[in-house]
């Protein structure tokens, strides 16, 4: 199959209760006084909801439920796992916490995380579906949702950092079968793809499915790229219009 590059032209992306400072959108960053991890990276986040939920993905994808107490952050996931964070700093924008069980020092940099919608959310339950690894082999229909899911997570998260101002985005961390450069983004051989994502499937059969089927999805839509001076419109609206090429029955 021949290679497929979306492109626009010349944009680069650089690229506890109510009312708590700690109700917000923390993206992980690597900083001169704290430890790099190797494990994360800016795609790495947890999103803490003023009604006490949150999601967040560090080494796994999980949700649950959130409080302060004092000085502490403390999680309680989906499985009944506690997860509790000194709270070194915590700042309007930054938010530095100290894992205690590894004795390691994590910063993160802090957004606004308010949603009409879960659904316009990018960090929601909602739109993180296809992070959830196949437990046996997905109908062709199941691939699809789990596609689509992927692609309205790229178009929110973009449409969020235009909303938040944010002067970058990772976009290359993420698992995805896209690979993004500062001017389009391109749909990868399986073989190429990283094991973040490949390992959300059953296997590289299911693997190799949705992989027709965004090839076939990209290679049918013709991308009309927004009139926008602003990077993250762009690309969310590129996103949003191969999303609605996805369909169950293409495949080889």
């Amino acid at each position: 199959m021949q290679k497929l590059l979306f492109f626009l032209s010349l944009i680069l992306i650089a690229g506890c209760g109510s009312g708590d400072v700690l109700s917000k959108a923390w993206i992980y960053q690597e900083d001169e006084n704290t430890e790099g991890d190797g494990r994360l990276s800016g795609a790495s986040f947890i999103d803490l909801q003023k009604d006490g939920t949150y999601t967040c993905n560090l080494e796994d994808y999980q949700w649950g439920k959130w409080y302060r107490k004092k000085e502490k952050l403390v999680l309680v996931n989906n499985r009944g796992r506690i997860y509790d964070f000194k709270i070194e700093s915590a700042e309007k924008d930054k938010l530095v916490l100290l894992d205690k069980i590894e004795g390691r020092k994590l910063s993160f940099a802090g957004f606004s995380n308010r949603f009409d919608t879960p659904g316009d959310n990018p960090f929601s339950r909602q739109n993180n579906r296809w992070r959830l690894k196949a437990s046996g082999p997905e109908t062709d229909q199941e691939i699809t949702a789990r596609l689509k899911n992927h692609f309205t997570y790229w178009e929110k998260y973009f449409a969020w950092g235009h909303d938040v101002n944010a002067k970058s985005l990772d976009v290359r961390s993420l698992p995805s079968p896209i690979k993004m450069y500062g001017n389009g983004f391109e749909l990868l051989h399986p073989t190429q793809q990283s094991t973040g994502w490949t390992k959300t499937f059953y296997d590289t059969s299911d693997c190799r499915k949705a992989y027709e089927k965004l090839y076939y999805a990209m290679y049918r839509t013709k991308v009309k790229w927004m009139k926008s001076k602003n990077r993250y419109e762009k690309f969310a609206d590129a996103f949003r219009q191969v999303n609605g090429g996805i369909r169950v029955e293409d495949r080889e």
